[in-house]
């Protein structure tokens, strides 16, 4: 079998460059997509197989938590990613559901969350118009979730 460029290693009397021995090339293998011409690939390295996907340049890390949007008392739209409990804040029992506290050193405080913030959305969900009740289930199951600290 031809393959080419797949991290694959064929065996050859020649020493393994660093870039490819981290990608799993052992001592006198050499990579397919190396000077050579028409490569049968003999046997291939499990460790030039990654299981990671990898990014693409520019690409931010995904962020594992529940996204919530605040909206300022200047009007400005802020968004977080709460990934850990407890969240370090209370709010008010009436909407439109606004922070009362934040407990200092919290994660809520580590991530900005200040007093006077209003709940906009939690996970896209737009928060307008819902109930009390409602948004604080949200809020309670969105944050049963998350890993508790």
């Amino acid at each position: 079998a031809q393959v080419r460029h797949l991290g694959c290693w064929q065996s050859l009397a020649s020493s393994v460059p660093a870039s490819h021995s981290k990608m799993g090339a052992a001592t006198g293998r050499v990579c397919c997509c190396s000077n050579v011409e028409a490569t049968t690939v003999q046997e291939l390295s499990p460790a030039a197989f990654s299981t990671v996907p990898l990014k693409e340049p520019g690409e931010e890390e995904p962020e594992v938590g529940v996204r919530v949007a605040f909206e300022t008392p200047e009007g400005e739209l802020v968004t977080v990613v709460l990934s850990q409990r407890p969240l370090g804040f209370k709010y008010t029992k009436a909407m439109p559901l606004t922070i009362t506290d934040v407990k200092p050193q919290s994660h809520g405080d580590l991530l900005g969350i200040k007093k006077g913030w209003r709940i906009k959305s939690i996970e896209d969900e737009d928060m307008t118009g819902k109930s009390t009740d409602y948004v604080h289930g949200v809020i309670r199951k969105q944050a049963a979730s998350l890993p508790s600290v």
